[in-house]
């Protein structure tokens, strides 16, 4: 409000943006309840002139459950901005947990195969071996089928081999 000459003029300051302090991020299998308890009370309201305030936000959770956090993607929460016809949106974005995320793999014990085998017979000494593979916690660990790449004949190589190979883990 201002002043001009003798008369009142009420400036016109109306809502340009709507800032939610951060998304959320949250591990796969966290409970509804506990995800929504993140969601801010608050979102920051920015004015035409410049001016911000802080203005309580009631989110629609209405629906929301387990489910919908028990598998990786973005959540997308709407809210109604108190004292406006305004809407703010938070996006919850679900992650893996470090127990699902591998880190390293485990020495494979060696295999022997008789000097001079076929491609072949390495493959099949090779088959069905098992990675143990070290999750990103670094307490979890999990048995993986092996890919193998590469298998060189045991008649090309002498001594220590260097097999190529991905895991499913």
């Amino acid at each position: 409000i201002g002043l001009v000459g003798s008369e009142m003029c009420i400036r016109d300051r109306h809502i340009v943006d709507i800032d939610v302090a951060e998304d959320i991020v949250v591990v796969r299998g966290t409970k509804a309840d506990d995800v929504l308890a993140k969601l801010p009370a608050t979102v920051t309201v920015i004015y035409s002139d410049g001016t911000e305030s802080d203005v309580d936000v009631k989110w629609g959770t209405k629906g929301l459950s387990d489910k919908d956090f028990a598998k990786e993607g973005e959540v997308t929460v709407k809210g109604k901005v108190a004292g406006t016809d305004q809407k703010a949106e938070c996006t919850i974005t679900v992650v893996k947990s470090d127990a699902e995320i591998p880190a390293s793999v485990e020495p494979i014990a060696g295999i022997s195969v008789p000097e001079g085998s076929s491609a072949d017979a390495v493959r099949k000494a090779l088959k069905g071996v098992k990675a143990t593979v070290l999750m990103k916690d670094g307490k979890t660990t999990a048995e993986s089928e092996i890919t193998w790449t590469e298998v060189p004949a045991a008649a090309d190589t002498y001594g220590n081999s260097c097999l190529l190979y991905t895991s499913d883990a």
